[in-house]
């Protein structure tokens, strides 16, 4: 069978070579395509700042009492306080995620605690069959930014993330923890001096 292609690709004329040239493109933009919608777009994070005061300390998130259908062995408090703590480092800010057991680092100036409250894959069939937005993932957290010399609550926020992209359960969960870490973390910029 593929012989017998070969015989005919010599009597192909230019028309039919130029088809299908132009689907080995569109064959090789739609891979190009699906490799950019398989990113987590997530911020880098640097575990370790270098200096006598940190600015903000992140909080893991808490997970109880949270809606899930997730099933799989991620922690997506840990995620999530590290996408908030990369944001604000690619902000110019000294962050740094923390364990909720660990007590905070000396010199830190403001702590950011928080609950995870919805994390929702949402349906993969539905974003196939249907689209337009059905069967999208959804996040929602809450989080308070703390003055840690006088107590004072400086922010409190709810934001909610929605992706609506082809890929698996944790990324898609990933990349919409990505999208509520830079709401966060614009929100704080907004609230904390110059």
């Amino acid at each position: 069978m593929f012989a017998g292609a070969l015989t005919n690709a010599s009597r192909m004329g230019p028309r039919s070579i130029a088809r299908i040239r132009a689907i080995g493109r569109a064959i090789g933009i739609a891979a190009s395509l699906a490799a950019v919608a398989c990113s987590t777009n997530a911020p880098p994070y640097r575990e370790s700042i270098a200096g006598e005061t940190l600015d903000i300390a992140v909080r893991y998130l808490r997970t109880d009492g949270m809606s899930t259908d997730y099933r799989g062995s991620s922690d997506f408090g840990r995620i999530l306080a590290e996408y908030i703590a990369g944001s604000l480092q690619q902000d110019g800010y000294r962050a740094v995620a923390v364990p909720r057991d660990a007590p905070l680092p000396a010199g830190t100036r403001y702590e950011f605690d928080g609950a995870l409250q919805t994390l929702d894959s949402g349906s993969w069939s539905l974003r196939f069959w249907i689209g337009f937005g059905a069967g999208h993932a959804l996040v929602g957290a809450t989080g308070t930014l703390t003055d840690v010399a006088t107590g004072r609550a400086v922010l409190t926020e709810v934001h909610r993330g929605r992706s609506n992209t082809w890929q698996g359960q944790e990324n898609i969960l990933r990349r919409t923890c990505s999208r509520v870490a830079r709401a966060f973390a614009a929100d704080i910029r907004k609230a904390l001096p110059p």
